[in-house]
């Protein structure tokens, strides 16, 4: 019952045009949001190793990770929010989904490769500019889906997001 509220929710909020979409690729864009699925260790180490090498390069970054159990680590290090903190009508409520749905970065990239509804509902409520994410069975506004096979992990992921984004022609 919570999931068939929380979807209806996703599709009224996929629907509506609530934020400014513009084009972007990893050299335009001055400011990324990260959104991922912290459960496992390898994976969020990946996706931590990319955000600081974005970083590095002198784009602002905005991490979520979430936490698809009861009992997420103390202090992880990065803003998260887990399965825990989900309310009575199906929604999240954290101060750490709050403040990320309210940041406006240039480019929202989506790492949920086991497609969780937590994941997809931070997506949707994000004010990005431009959204990157994989397909996904959820109601979402993304304005770029990269499908790439699961096996082949979160490098390769990224590698193919740099290569569909600097083909985009971003001059205005």
């Amino acid at each position: 019952m919570l999931n068939y509220l929380l979807k209806r929710k996703l599709r009224y909020q996929a629907g509506r045009p609530n934020r400014k979409r513009e084009t972007h690729s990893l050299r335009t864009a001055r400011s990324i949001a990260l959104l991922f699925d912290a459960t496992h260790n390898d994976f969020r180490q990946e996706a931590i190793h990319w955000a600081r090498h974005q970083e590095k390069d002198g784009k602002k970054v905005y991490l979520l990770g979430y936490f698809d159990h009861r009992q997420p680590p103390d202090n992880p290090g990065f803003p998260f929010f887990s399965k825990k903190q989900r309310t009575l009508n199906g929604a999240w409520n954290t101060t750490a989904l709050d403040t990320f749905a309210h940041e406006q970065p240039d480019l929202l990239v989506t790492l949920n490769p086991s497609d969780l509804l937590a994941i997809a509902y931070a997506a949707v409520l994000s004010q990005a500019r431009m959204k990157v994410g994989r397909p996904t069975a959820w109601p979402q506004d993304y304005d770029l889906m990269i499908e790439v096979p699961e096996q082949k992990g979160v490098a390769f992921f990224f590698e193919q997001m740099n290569v569909y984004l600097d083909k985009l022609n971003t001059q205005k």
